[in-house]
């Protein structure tokens, strides 16, 4: 069997009345396709050449938008400029908005923040829109970047939610794709160890590791209207707080908090339920619980 437009030969030992082909075919390409009339199946048998001209037409390729980034920290002193990727989208509408603590409560707490086919920025003041062009050539990949050091001001530090809504453009229409991170461009690193009887916190430059003295910090549960607690840190940047058991006041509510820290212009939080990038291997670590098995 021959395929036009130099695609390589291949075999298979599966028996099958259809025939796949996996190939990187190009889109809004057609394709003939000859059988060779040395061909032959299993048992030996030459195939007859088809009577009719077999071809087929490919489509477009599958659409996609990407914000190449997970809700976490940029170190302030680091490049800024995130490149979002798209393919075969008809629109895209960036909102940001640059948080303080309330507002991240508020946001992290939202019963569909985990939920991305609602735009919940919306319902927030202040929020930046800005129409992106990404219907500029089909099938190809359009990539606009954005500077998050201009868009959350503060002299480029603080906090920023982000939500990209795209609308991408399938065979069968449009379908709408919301990508949401809240991103932390800061120098603040925060260290939080709770317990039911105490809660230690500490605050650290990512730049020198040196600690921040003086930092404002304060406790606060997703959705919450109010900080459980508030302080500042010592010297060392540490400072101490109440426990699970005085912060999450009533009584079953799920221990889940955010931890803030604020330093003049710069300001970052984390929040107690994070996993991401702090898993075993993510440092080249074996996650198992059986520790005879544990090389280090």
């Amino acid at each position: 069997m021959c395929i036009r437009d130099r695609i390589k030969a291949g075999r298979s030992t599966y028996s099958t009345s259809s025939l796949y082909l996996n190939e990187r075919f190009k889109p809004r390409r057609r394709y003939a396709i000859k059988v060779a009339a040395t061909l032959r199946d299993k048992f030996g048998q030459k195939l007859q050449p088809t009577k009719v001209p077999l071809s087929f037409t490919t489509g477009d390729y599958d659409p996609y938008v990407s914000l190449p980034i997970e809700s976490g920290v940029l170190e302030a002193a680091g490049p800024k400029r995130l490149p979002l990727y798209f393919r075969n989208a008809a629109g895209a509408t960036l909102l940001t908005k640059r948080m303080g603590p309330a507002e991240v409560a508020r946001l992290v707490g939202h019963s569909d923040y985990w939920d991305q086919s609602n735009l919940l920025l919306d319902d927030f003041s202040g929020v930046r829109k800005q129409q992106l062009r990404v219907n500029v050539r089909p099938n190809r990949r359009v990539t606009r970047r954005i500077d998050l050091g201009k868009l959350v001001k503060g002299k480029g530090r603080g906090t920023l939610a982000l939500e990209l809504d795209t609308n991408l453009r399938y065979r069968r229409g449009k379908e709408r794709r919301i990508r949401r991170v809240v991103v932390r461009i800061t120098d603040l690193a925060i260290t939080a160890k709770y317990s039911p009887h105490s809660t230690l916190l500490w605050v650290t430059s990512l730049a020198t590791g040196k600690p921040v003295g003086g930092a404002r910090l304060s406790i606060w549960r997703p959705g919450g209207k109010a900080a459980r607690w508030s302080g500042t840190a010592d010297a060392g940047g540490l400072a101490r707080a109440p426990g699970a058991n005085k912060l999450s006041g009533a009584k079953g509510e799920r221990r889940n908090f955010l931890f803030f820290a604020q330093k003049g212009a710069d300001e970052s939080f984390v929040l107690s339920s994070t996993q991401s990038g702090i898993s075993p291997w993510d440092f080249g670590l074996d996650g198992t619980w059986e520790l005879s098995l544990i090389h280090i």
